[in-house]
């Protein structure tokens, strides 16, 4: 962590008297230690593996891979009966398809795990007063699926446009700092795995935004 702080010292914008160089390093150490913390937190930081996985399969895999997940929890949820509940487990096909593969393929996973569910809870001796009640409950399942599946795609979607906004500058349109300081610990972390030289090339533009 010390080296690459101090080698981030040389691409850090400012003047030639050194002045600026001093607050961009103060500023890229805060961006470090919170970028620390942000790690902890990470989406992919329990199953880091299966987030490379599903982050580079096709949209047709994740579907499928989801489905024999719903089928899987159907199977389970017939064999408990009805008396345990399963319903929250089917949440996780819904939402690694709408992460991973689309809005509209967890919407379908919502389909197949609320007419699974309505499968499992029949013939797992379940029995109701009506017969319609059975759909109405898959029906409210149905829905709830399809909420969470369009609250995580619009999460997807504001999580985008805020990094794009976070390493991007704005008068420029071009990377900021904290895009820099991303790429430089990728390609540190690189050069070190397969002992490669690194190298690192800078500009100095005086008065630049002014």
């Amino acid at each position: 962590r010390r080296r690459t702080r101090q080698e981030l010292a040389v691409a850090v914008p400012g003047g030639g008297d050194g002045g600026g160089s001093s607050n961009g390093m103060a500023d890229i150490r805060r961006q470090l230690d919170s970028r620390r913390w942000a790690i902890v937190v990470a989406p992919g930081m329990f199953w880091p593996s299966a987030d490379r996985l599903l982050g580079s399969a096709r949209p047709e895999f994740v579907r499928l891979a989801c489905l024999l997940l719903a089928m899987i929890l159907g199977l389970l949820d017939h064999w408990t009966g009805f008396e345990v509940s399963f319903s929250i487990f089917y949440l996780m096909p819904v939402a690694i398809a709408t992460w991973y593969a689309s809005l509209r393929g967890g919407s379908f996973i919502s389909l197949a795990c609320a007419t699974i569910w309505l499968a499992a809870d029949l013939t797992s001796g379940h029995s109701y007063s009506y017969p319609s009640i059975a759909v109405w409950n898959a029906i409210v399942r149905l829905g709830y699926f399809l909420i969470t599946a369009r609250l995580l795609s619009s999460l997807q979607r504001k999580l985008f446009i805020q990094e794009q906004m976070a390493n991007t500058d704005t008068l420029t349109g071009l990377a900021n700092v904290r895009s820099f300081c991303e790429r430089f610990e990728a390609e540190l972390s690189r050069a070190q795995r397969y002992r490669h030289p690194f190298t690192v090339a800078y500009m100095d533009l005086d008065n630049f935004k002014t």
